[in-house]
């Protein structure tokens, strides 16, 4: 090797190291990790007939970014989802994305935004895991496993006087009021 060769090699292996602890730099604001990170992720169970369903999680992520696009085989469609007050009503309204701010925990939450599973191409049955894929814009695609927990169940836990009145806020004639007038596949 001659030298101009093995100069060349040398600031290569500089500037390669240079990145790396740039980027390690980078990251540590998430604990070291410098992922994108989605915890306490679950969906909705269903009853039989139901056409949709809901999925909610926690999104962290140390750098900013957008979820812009879901699927799962479950469903013909996944989309993004948030509750608007309407004449004294919280009606659902669909997002084109969800901005995930640095070290900022983005909720998709029962009540708040969440993922609507549109389509259902069978009843989500509590106790049984289905697989969401997350399409966000810069950290790509990430395929989760979501248990499946009974919404009753939980709202019971935290509220026993909680019943079917707890959707009262749902319009039946809003276009998504299908899936609250079949059990409620969502949050109040």
């Amino acid at each position: 090797m001659d030298g101009a060769t093995s100069r060349l090699l040398r600031g290569g292996r500089k500037a390669a190291l240079a990145v790396v602890l740039a980027c390690g730099a980078c990251f540590a604001s998430d604990g070291g990790s410098g992922r994108l990170r989605v915890e306490d992720a679950w969906a909705a169970a269903t009853p039989p007939g139901a056409v949709t369903a809901a999925a909610y999680m926690t999104i962290e992520s140390p750098a900013a970014d957008r979820l812009v696009a879901a699927r799962s085989s479950v469903s013909r469609g996944v989309e993004l989802h948030t509750h608007v007050e309407s004449g004294g009503l919280l009606r659902m309204a669909p997002m084109a994305a969800l901005a995930v701010e640095p070290g900022v925990p983005a909720e998709l939450a029962p009540g708040g935004d969440h993922l609507m599973l549109v389509g259902l191409l069978r009843p989500l049955v509590a106790g049984e895991e289905i697989v969401v894929e997350l399409e966000f814009e810069r950290a790509g695609t990430r395929e989760i496993a979501l248990p499946v927990r009974d919404l009753r169940t939980l709202r019971d836990a935290h509220d026993p006087a909680a019943g079917h009145d707890a959707h009262a806020g749902h319009d039946a004639s809003d276009a998504h009021g299908a899936h609250g007038a079949q059990g409620g596949s969502h949050g109040p």
